[in-house]
């Protein structure tokens, strides 16, 4: 049983600052009140109210440092993590996963993309991964591998399969769905495997590419954590069946 670490409850001031732009990433927070603006250089700020979280962008980022400014609009309070217990959190605390997603999907819908102005199409040329084809059965990758490669769906006929344990949890199919991202992110093996059901396109990310995609395009942000989103409520609904069916099995003599 995992035991959920206990935060600091902090309280800031109108114009108090929580976290500034490039500083060392050694905490995320949740907000439990008031007003949170986020700002970064001369762009407009963001500002979160509710139970968002903010701050966790640069801790999961490879350069680990904040990607902006903190700064508590009014007075607020805020429950504050290290960042060493991040990734303990979103592995074993759904409610922290929920939070961190809505929070990250506010500040990409919300704010970065005001950044439409930028010229999207520049990403095609800068971004282009290699394609790779893959036939009927053909794994992609294996649970517990370790390599960081981030796949896009181009096309596939069948969909690919999510396979943990010798378990379906879930097929993707959609033109555009992201995986294998976790990996990277979390800088561990492979949380499951993947295999193409029929013949599959995919587009291949270095991790590399990943970092500079997250920090610099708004589109490719959002559609990241809508499909981080998507997945983890299919894959509990998944999980949430097997272990009733278990429950309801009659139990071997």
């Amino acid at each position: 049983m995992h035991t959920q670490p206990i935060p600091a409850i902090r309280s800031f001031n109108a114009g108090e600052t929580i976290f500034t732009l490039g500083a060392p990433a050694d905490s995320f927070y949740i907000l439990l009140s008031g007003c949170v603006e986020l700002t970064k250089n001369d762009e407009p700020g963001i500002r979160l109210r509710g139970r968002n979280a903010f701050g966790l962008e640069g801790i999961i980022n490879a350069s680990g440092v904040y990607p902006c400014t903190a700064l508590a609009d009014d007075a607020c309070r805020v429950a504050q993590y290290p960042a060493d217990v991040a990734i303990e959190m979103l592995q074993n605390s759904s409610r922290t996963q929920q939070l961190i997603l809505q929070g990250l999907a506010h500040i990409l819908a919300a704010s970065w993309s005001r950044s439409d102005h930028k010229d999207q199409s520049d990403m095609k040329t800068q971004f282009i991964g290699r394609i790779q084809t893959v036939g009927p059965g053909q794994w992609i990758m294996r649970d517990g591998e370790q390599s960081t490669e981030i796949y896009r769906i181009i096309s596939t006929d069948q969909g690919l399969e999510v396979v943990k344990n010798g378990t379906r949890l879930a097929v993707i199919a959609e033109p555009g769905d992201i995986f294998g991202e976790m990996a990277c992110l979390l800088h561990e093996g492979r949380t499951a495997g993947i295999r193409s059901l029929g013949n599959s396109v995919l587009e291949v990310y270095s991790p590399e590419q990943l970092t500079s995609m997250l920090a610099d395009y708004p589109d490719f942000s959002l559609r990241l954590v809508t499909t981080l989103a998507q997945r983890l409520a299919k894959t509990t609904r998944e999980l949430a069946a097997i272990k009733g069916r278990q429950a309801s099995s009659p139990e071997e003599m």
